[in-house]
């Protein structure tokens, strides 16, 4: 087993997201054998991962996803009353200091990308669940400014993310909710701004949704979640993101695309949001071709009442985000199709991020995608498994839909 995925591996299990449901059992039965295994596994990864040293102290983004299931997972204990009065104590001097670690040692440079929006959705999820800490309101305000601030600086204005991968869009958009549901149930005030791009990446994801609720993705993936807060096998987080969306803004087109009021959201917004939810009328949203100039995405519908749904995507936007593009591929051009809910051309996928070597670097060459490859080369210098060089510039000169044929 390589290095890489033993770090991989070892990462996604510290992540402790499988607390999440010792927690909801006790929620459910009142068993206090759930709360003291969640209580005890909490305080084994303590004992076994000192301050600041090993592989689970190693990034800041790590921390942050252990520190939300761990807010989660203790606000679904708390009342079982399973802490001693030093075992809260060693429990809180964890807390602090991961969230210390990851206020002094914020994502830069080629990791100032969904790393960034992770740590301060924790920083402000800490905060909130922990506001006896002195640093509390440091922490608040300083996840505060980084996440309005990034959700504007790595969505484009019309709602997709710079990195050019659908993976990373969904799961900032997961951590922009964890937040901001909390933000807004302290009372705390979101920014126009920054409601405004979360709802417009929202209408993204609507208008690529084929009828099976599926989406045409693209660029890089890992299958790594914000938090694991339904255990229903057939998750669809975009299906669940709209239904999200649609609480927070009161936009029944939103609600049309979702899967209905499901567990995860009863967990996130409580039976307000099911209220809330109940109260807006559903709408259809009537989805038809639409150009996002600046995302750099056409997306074609065929909006005929007599023909099967199709939806072609074409990708005409830049390689990816930040300098080095790291989750961008080299699909200028390349296009997805969906017909009656069928995918008929897809993207490649990911393959392995830094142990996939050559076959790493093809799925994510030009020849990989559905597009033209010209002499065999690639539209972008490929200068290492999460490094571009030189690269097209690419534009939309003109955008015109008719029913001429």
């Amino acid at each position: 087993i390589t290095l890489e995925k033993e770090a991989r591996f070892i990462w996604e299990l510290n992540r402790q997201q499988h607390l999440l449901s010792l927690g909801k059992a006790y929620v459910l039965t009142k068993d206090i054998k759930y709360s003291l295994e969640t209580k005890q596994q909490i305080l084994s990864w303590i004992e076994a991962n000192p301050p600041c040293q090993g592989i689970n102290w190693a990034s800041s983004i790590e921390l942050s996803l252990r520190l939300v299931s761990w807010c989660w997972a203790y606000k679904f204990i708390e009342t079982s009353g399973v802490f001693s009065e030093g075992e809260k104590k060693e429990f809180l001097k964890s807390v602090y200091l991961q969230a210390d670690f990851i206020i002094n040692n914020l994502s830069r440079y080629s990791s100032a990308n969904n790393h960034l929006i992770g740590e301060a959705s924790g920083l402000i999820i800490t905060a909130l669940t922990f506001p006896e800490f002195k640093s509390s309101d440091k922490w608040l305000n300083k996840g505060r400014e980084i996440l309005f601030q990034e959700m504007l600086k790595q969505v484009s204005s019309d709602g997709v993310g710079r990195e050019q991968a659908f993976h990373y869009q969904a799961f900032i958009m997961e951590l922009f909710i964890l937040a901001g549901a909390l933000l807004i149930k302290n009372d705390i005030e979101i920014p126009i701004n920054a409601l405004d791009r979360f709802f417009r990446m929202s209408e993204f994801i609507m208008n690529l949704m084929n009828k099976n609720g599926k989406i045409a993705e693209f660029g890089d993936s890992d299958n790594g979640k914000a938090i694991r807060l339904s255990s229903d096998s057939g998750f669809n987080l975009c299906a669940f993101l709209l239904t999200s969306a649609s609480i927070l803004s009161g936009r029944g087109d939103f609600k049309a695309k979702g899967n209905g009021f499901e567990e995860g959201h009863y967990w996130i917004f409580g039976m307000e949001g099911f209220e809330k939810y109940n109260s807006i009328k559903s709408v259809n949203p009537g989805l038809s071709s639409r150009l996002f100039k600046e995302g750099g995405y056409c997306v074609l519908r065929n909006s005929s009442n007599n023909c099967k749904e199709e939806i072609l995507m074409m990708d005409c936007g830049e390689l990816g985000y930040p300098f080095m593009a790291p989750h961008g591929h080299a699909d200028l051009l390349s296009i997805t199709l969906s017909a009656d809910g069928i995918d008929l051309l897809i993207d490649p996928g990911t393959y392995l991020y830094h142990t996939g070597g050559e076959w790493r670097d093809y799925f994510r060459s030009t020849r990989a995608h559905n597009t033209i490859t010209i002499n065999d080369q690639n539209q972008s210098e490929i200068k290492g498994p999460f490094m571009w060089g030189k690269r097209p510039v690419a534009r939309v000169d003109e955008w015109e839909v008719s029913d001429r044929k």
